[in-house]
């Protein structure tokens, strides 16, 4: 298979590239954390605009880690993936804590990057959410409503690689789609790039450092 991207610097400099044409006034650029915010970076920067981050975080059980079975965000609202469920036979007992231990990491996630609330940067200005790939998107569409309930208007949502089941999925509910490769065949996010590694809350901290950098005049 061919790896698109050497790393996600460098996709989302591509990215950016592509959306400079799509979102000509004033942004408030978005990441979703970890890899989101690698991404959105050099897209913050190339749009001249703040970086923020909204807090959305994958369901997931302690017997199949590897498999979502929806998305939480901060206000504690979940979108489920029907399938999953019904695949792993999962009882609302075990969606509750699960979702009980997400916002836990999410809140300790807030007080670490200690980002402005959504809706204080959001006026005036069109929100570009990003990610490092959109497999299912329901991570996305998790962000997505989290961030019209935040009172965003236009929204725009940008990835390096996305499956054509999540622009599908993605198109109806935002005012652009944007993805530098859609693949039918689409199995991993990881599969598109040469170097993925993970990141840590650490590494965020420090993207978002220099981001507030990058902002003072």
């Amino acid at each position: 298979m061919t790896r698109h991207f050497q790393d996600r610097e460098t996709a989302g400099r591509r990215l950016a590239e592509t959306l400079a044409d799509a979102c000509p006034g004033p942004c408030l650029v978005a990441g979703i954390p970890r890899g989101g915010l690698a991404v959105a970076l050099p897209v913050a920067e190339r749009l001249d605009a703040p970086l923020g981050v909204v807090f959305v975080h994958k369901l997931t059980l302690p017997s199949a880690p590897e498999l979502s079975i929806g998305v939480v965000d901060e206000d504690g609202h979940c979108l489920l993936n029907a399938d999953s469920l019904a695949a792993l036979h999962v009882s609302v007992t075990e969606v509750a804590r699960a979702r009980g231990r997400m916002r836990r990491l999410i809140r300790e996630q807030r007080e670490r990057f200690q980002v402005p609330p959504l809706e204080e940067l959001l006026p005036g200005r069109t929100l570009v959410l990003v990610d490092d790939g959109f497999a299912t998107g329901i991570t996305c569409r998790g962000a997505v409503s989290f961030a019209r309930r935040r009172g965003a208007g236009r929204i725009v949502v940008a990835s390096p690689c996305a499956s054509r089941e999540a622009e599908h999925r993605l198109v109806p509910q935002v005012d652009h789609f944007v993805s530098l490769v859609v693949d039918d065949e689409f199995f991993s996010v990881s599969d598109y790039y040469e170097e993925f590694p993970p990141l840590s809350d650490a590494d965020v901290v420090e993207i978002l450092e220099r981001a507030r950098h990058d902002a003072t005049p």
